[in-house]
């Protein structure tokens, strides 16, 4: 643990050297340690920093979050205990059909997702928001796929603090069409094949994602 604290500086100039990475698709260079977040905080606070960089370079406004690590197989790999947001920006949404080059200097990974879209704002009470209140405010559930790059190398050398300030490996989302949603939808029993070139290459089902899809959206809500 570094012995210091962020200097009012420090989100812009490491939002920049993310910003311009992921729109070049090009690897993160490693951080000086003046420069690196250190820990969920400072990463949140590099992340806001890159959201309005992004907005001033182009990305559009933002229009959503992405909730990462929300399944236990993740949070092992990544050596998490529980999930982490990132934000996506209006230039970074395709449409279903779209194509994608991917960055010759990065690894890229696609992910069978859910998305939902909200009808209503989540009411905030004071109290911690719950799966019914998600319930009623929810409008439509997409299919999505979203895109990830690894552009760290080593990603557990990098730290929390650098994937949480870089929207958590976040390139772009890819979305279906939208379903009504209904409170009897059971998306806990929705299964995502990924098939590559007519081959199933990997499944997973609903009740993957903290027991329950929705459980993610809660999480969020709470967070934020």
């Amino acid at each position: 643990m570094r012995n210091m604290t962020m200097n009012a500086s420090k989100p812009e100039q490491t939002a920049e050297i993310l910003g311009r990475a992921r729109l070049a698709s090009g690897p993160v260079p490693i951080l000086p340690d003046d420069l690196a977040p250190d820990g969920a905080a400072e990463g949140y606070a590099v992340q806001a920093a890159l959201g309005d960089w992004f907005m001033g370079n182009g990305q559009g406004e933002p229009v959503g979050y992405k909730v990462g690590a929300t399944t236990r197989v993740m949070q092992d790999i990544l050596a998490v205990s529980e999930p982490a947001f990132g934000r996506i920006f209006a230039a970074n949404v395709l449409a279903s059909g779209a194509s994608v080059n991917p960055g010759a200097a990065v690894i890229t990974g696609l992910e069978c997702e859910m998305a939902f879209r909200l009808g209503r704002d989540i009411a905030s009470s004071g109290s911690a928001v719950t799966r019914l209140d998600v319930m009623n405010c929810i409008e439509s559930v997409i299919p999505a796929i979203e895109i990830v790059e690894n552009r760290y190398g080593d990603f557990l050398a990098r730290g929390l603090g650098t994937l949480i300030a870089d929207d958590f490996f976040h390139k772009a989302c890819v979305m279906g069409m939208p379903v009504e949603y209904r409170p009897d939808l059971a998306l806990e029993d929705v299964v995502g094949r990924m098939i590559l070139d007519g081959i199933e290459i990997h499944t997973g089902t609903g009740t993957e994602v903290m027991g329950h899809p929705l459980e993610a959206i809660v999480w969020l809500a709470n967070a934020l």
